[in-house]
């Protein structure tokens, strides 16, 4: 079980606060759902260590520190931002080993800053292709057409269904609409 007790951003003022602990059971997914700017790519940061600000979590009862190998060595992290725009996505995969790149095939010789919305989207989400123990991501389904939503769907519940711990943040604040399928819904809200 992974649970973040407490969490803290600072910049000039505090920007986020975790009003109450979070506890994460393997073999679940879980959505962090809120309005844009409640802090909710803040807090997946902070738990992805891309952040550093004030983090108290705890991992199968240890507690964990900054970058620490026990949770790190297990984690993917899948944020809002787009990988080098510049290249083409065949460079960009070269040093990537994804099991899915059948899904970005018709893409491959086009440069990253060229692709649509939906197609950087996917681009950007292939690394959940792969398992991972801790899997956090952002948005995952800005911009796709509901044949990829289904699909990612299906790839974030097999992760769940081989143990994995799924954590995605998501706008989306209705926990019936198609897009948002968790096991649990946490509703993070603005300071």
């Amino acid at each position: 079980m992974l649970a973040v007790l407490s969490a803290k951003q600072f910049f000039d003022h505090e920007v986020f606060e975790l009003i109450k602990p979070l506890r994460f059971e393997r073999g679940q997914i879980y959505c962090l759902a809120g309005p844009n700017g409640c802090g909710k790519t803040t807090l997946l940061e902070l738990m992805a260590h891309i952040q550093r600000g004030e983090t108290e979590m705890v991992l199968d009862g240890h507690l964990l520190g900054f970058r620490d190998h026990r949770y790190c060595s297990g984690l993917t992290y899948v944020s809002l931002h787009d990988p080098l725009p510049d290249i083409v996505v065949d460079a960009y995969l070269a040093d990537q080993h994804f099991k899915a790149n059948h899904l970005i095939r018709n893409m491959q010789q086009k440069f990253i800053g060229k692709l649509s919305t939906g197609e950087r989207q996917l681009l950007r989400l292939l690394p959940i292709f792969q398992y991972a123990d801790f899997v956090l991501i952002d948005e995952p389904f800005n911009g796709l057409d509901k044949k990829f939503v289904t699909i990612i769907r299906k790839q974030l519940q097999a992760l769940a269904n081989n143990g994995a711990t799924v954590i995605y943040a998501s706008h989306i604040l209705n926990p019936d609409d198609q897009e948002v399928a968790c096991d649990q819904c946490i509703q993070i809200h603005s300071l």
